[in-house]
């Protein structure tokens, strides 16, 4: 029996350390993921602080080009020029932003899967492991069972055996 709590004891001992790295792996994931969240926001929001900028200044410089003056169908043309450099850089931006946004996507899918590599094969060996060790413990318990009845039988049939003896002496 000293020997079944000694197993059951470092079974225990082994499972809390399996729980354990897969804590460390879990929490090593998530904060792998939010650091990449974190520069891939930052990043983001600087290219978008830029582009604002970029946007303004030529703006700007189109607002004085037009201001100047000129022949109607000039202003005209100018100002849809104007409105299409604005589309095309806008639309530059959003690839620009998406790209950006893949970017941190895919890092983020390559630091969880980099992090938690092991884990999940850890977890299901330590499933079958215990899954196992439950089964062992499980027959034992019947082995012990079945030989502690076949004892108690024998030793009722000894006692029966020499009540039998001795009421016929």
């Amino acid at each position: 029996e000293f020997q079944a709590m000694a197993k059951s004891d470092n079974r225990i001992s082994k499972l809390r350390k399996d729980v354990e790295k897969l804590r460390k792996n879990y929490t090593g994931a998530f904060t792998s993921a939010n650091r990449a969240v974190y520069d891939g926001i930052e990043q983001l929001a600087e290219h978008e602080l830029a582009a604002i900028k970029t946007h303004y200044e030529q703006a700007i410089a189109s607002l004085k080009t037009l201001r100047k003056g000129g022949a109607p169908r000039e202003l005209a043309v100018a100002q849809l020029q104007l409105i299409q450099e604005t589309i095309d850089r806008i639309m530059a931006n959003a690839r620009e932003s998406m790209t950006i946004l893949d970017d941190t996507r895919s890092r983020i899918n390559e630091e969880i899967r980099r992090n938690l590599e092991g884990s999940e094969s850890a977890a299901k060996d330590a499933a079958v492991q215990t899954k196992a060790e439950a089964k062992t413990t499980k027959t034992q318990a019947k082995k012990t069972a079945k030989t502690r009845k076949t004892q108690a039988k024998r030793k009722v049939n000894q006692n029966t055996s020499a009540a039998k003896t001795a009421a016929k002496r």
